[in-house]
């Protein structure tokens, strides 16, 4: 290998992984760092990485052979192992490999899963690659431990949600299950528009919390069956604000807050709370629009019946390019029709 992956000035730790977000799932997230790996040790053409849950089970990403059997691998006792030959570990001689590099992931706690890179060719490891490997090592691991930690917190914060959305709905009968349906809704249009993984799972989030500033509407201006006074009306358009400062205190969910705060703005810059038009409104924002109009609109309120699913889809196309983004309702209706079908 010589001593390529360290001389390259171009290729640094720092740059490989400059990409990793913790909102990644974490199975994408695993294949960064092993593309990563992958980039600053060129000379291994095949790669693993594998991440032990607290449950037992494992997350496995590999590259270039097949999944490897970890069943008898052991978790690595150095930062840094290289195996050639004979010595290459028993799960990994199925794929024919003479030189094997495994570089630890580990917590201040515990060791947590590895990063292997393996060649058919028999290579020379110099100083300088363990040197790198060590640093690698370091980098990958705090990644690791920031998703671990994140992923434990948003699991405890998720619960802590959804029990104030479900308060914010108990007060309105009309509404049960609204969020949850915007959510699926929404994320299905982001799937139609081919969005990335990490952005449906935001337009997802948000979607569920949309309404959660709702809680600082008093029931009589929420249920009220007449016409609202204007007082009345500015007090509801309050509501994206309150959602957006109720998340605030969510750190993971720092990124959503401009989708929570601008679903209701619309395409021509005639909603609110800040007026925004076109492009200016988050992307997310107009899909849940989209899809938080059509669920209302198919759902009785306690000012009016359902619309009906013909007359709510009417609705959306009548309003493309006033209310909301035309090439969002032309994939939501595409969406909308499939599962009339279905």
């Amino acid at each position: 290998m010589g001593g390529k992956a360290v001389s390259r000035s171009d290729v640094r730790i720092s740059e490989v992984l400059s990409n990793l977000s913790l909102w990644t799932p974490m199975d994408r997230f695993l294949k960064k760092i092993l593309e990563g790996a992958m980039r600053l040790f060129d000379s291994f053409e095949y790669g693993a990485i594998f991440l032990k849950g607290c449950d037992r089970s494992y997350s496995f990403v590999y590259s270039g052979l097949e999944k490897p059997n970890l069943k008898g691998l052991e978790m690595p006792r150095s930062i840094v192992s290289v195996f050639q030959g004979e010595n290459v570990p028993e799960g990994l001689r199925s794929a024919r490999l003479e030189t094997v590099l495994i570089i630890s992931i580990h917590t201040e706690k515990a060791t947590k899963g590895a990063l292997i890179l393996g060649s058919a060719k028999k290579l020379e490891v110099t100083e300088d690659e363990i040197v790198l490997a060590r640093a690698f090592s370091r980098f990958a691991s705090m990644f690791v431990t920031m998703k671990m930690s994140q992923e434990r917190e948003r699991r405890y914060q998720k619960g802590v949600i959804m029990a104030m959305t479900n308060l914010m709905e108990m007060r309105d009968p009309y509404t049960v299950g609204h969020s949850g349906r915007v959510a699926k809704l929404s994320a299905e249009i982001a799937k139609a528009m081919r969005l990335p993984r990490g952005e449906i799972d935001k337009i997802y989030w948000a979607s569920i919390v949309h309404d959660i500033g709702k809680m600082g509407v008093p029931e009589s201006v929420l249920m009220k069956p007449g016409k609202l006074t204007q007082e009345e009306r500015d007090l509801i358009k309050l509501h994206p604000v309150f959602s957006e400062e109720a998340i605030s205190r969510f750190e993971w969910l720092e990124e959503i807050r401009p989708l929570v705060r601008h679903h209701h703005e619309w395409y021509s810059g005639k909603g609110y709370p800040d007026g925004l038009r076109r492009e200016n409104i988050p992307l997310g924002a107009r899909v849940i629009a989209v899809a938080d109009s059509f669920d209302a609109m198919t759902s009785d309120r306690a000012y009016r019946k359902s619309l009906g699913f013909e007359r709510a889809l009417k609705e959306l196309y009548d309003w493309a390019g006033e209310q909301f983004d035309p090439y969002v309702v032309r994939k939501a209706l595409g969406v909308l029709k499939k599962k009339k079908l279905a």
